[in-house]
């Protein structure tokens, strides 16, 4: 979840979800953050017109994933090297999986830093981490954060996706 959910006056968007609130924080021209709040977060319409294509986006997503991928304007990421591993994330269809060793060989990088750039990763869900797994799990998401596997885990169910160890 949300390093400090409290701080709700910077989201423009609180949109329940069958797993959690997704928080979303954007301006007109793109997405900045998103989050992952306690189911009991009291909701937020969109702020923005941005924040209501999200919303819009998201629950066409929640009823048919592979039908409705999540395609919106992005922020640039904080580095080159989590830019590497977004770009190549944004190839990840829904329902699809990639190791964190798949990642590293096609940005020559090491599976290490993918994953460093993975929990770096401040727009989850737009940014498909949650679809990159260990070469023999379902892996880590979110930094280890209380609730995050079971997100990550219903996330990939949800979109149809096998993962080593299943």
């Amino acid at each position: 979840m949300s390093a400090n959910p409290a701080r709700e006056e910077k989201w423009q968007l609180l949109l329940a979800a069958p797993f959690a609130v997704v928080a979303i924080a954007c301006d007109e021209a793109a997405l900045f953050a998103a989050s992952y709040l306690p189911k009991k977060t009291r909701a937020l319409p969109p702020q923005n017109l941005l924040a209501a294509e999200a919303a819009k986006q998201l629950r066409a997503y929640f009823k048919n994933p592979r039908r409705n991928p999540l395609d919106l304007p992005l922020c640039r990421a904080q580095t080159p090297h989590q830019q590497k591993v977004r770009e190549t994330l944004a190839d990840v269809a829904p329902g699809e999986t990639v190791t964190y060793r798949d990642v590293a060989r096609k940005i020559r990088s090491s599976p290490r830093a993918v994953g460093g750039a993975c929990r770096a990763n401040a727009i989850p869900l737009f940014v498909p981490c949650h679809r990159v797994v260990a070469a023999n799990s379902i892996g880590g998401f979110g930094g280890g954060k209380q609730d995050m596997p079971q997100i990550k885990q219903w996330l990939l169910t949800h979109e149809g996706a096998t993962w080593p160890g299943m």
